[in-house]
């Protein structure tokens, strides 16, 4: 991504697990600018891994967990939450079955 002069990028670590590593790899960097959301973080993302994490309403998908440092996005502000410089992501399909 180019940034205009004098914007501060984010440097956010993620790491995909389940289907989402398909598209994500294992682990990725993605730099964002500053002031950046986690909604703004999840634009950056291959069109398929938008399409596995948000729902056709923009929400996270149910069936979806996406960790920031281990806690849950959506207790944490959800896609409105923002970002720090070094934050760590988690994202994965969420076990589900009987």
């Amino acid at each position: 991504m180019v940034y205009k002069a004098g914007v501060v990028a984010l440097r956010i670590r993620i790491r995909a697990f389940g289907s989402f590593r398909r598209y994500l790899g294992r682990e990725m960097v993605v730099e964002i600018a500053e002031g950046s959301s986690v909604e703004d973080l999840l634009r950056e993302l291959p069109e398929e891994a938008r399409r596995l994490a948000l729902d056709d309403f923009g929400s996270i998908r149910e069936d979806v967990n996406l960790l920031k440092g281990g806690q849950n996005v959506e207790l944490l502000g959800g896609l409105g939450l923002m970002l720090q410089d070094g934050d760590d992501l988690s994202i994965l399909s969420a076990a589900v079955g009987g």
